[in-house]
């Protein structure tokens, strides 16, 4: 969803876990933090752990987030 909307990674994704590059995106430490919080989803810095309990709306939430966050 991230690198869809233009987004870039800090590392490639091996695992559930994906590390965001905030600062080429012009993003602070807390932007996606403060977006999610907005759209009901508690996130922190620039790491994301993807779990297989996390639900679709969770995930469209996220996407909303990206959006929000990427334009």
């Amino acid at each position: 969803m991230w690198t869809l909307k233009g987004g870039k990674l800090q590392n490639p994704v091996e695992t559930n876990m994906v590390w965001l590059d905030l600062a080429a995106s012009g993003l602070g430490m807390n932007d996606l933090a403060e977006i999610g919080k907005e759209k009901g989803l508690q996130l922190l810095g620039n790491r994301l752990i993807i779990h297989y309990q996390v639900s679709e709306e969770a995930l469209r939430r996220l996407d909303e987030v990206f959006e929000l966050a990427l334009s």
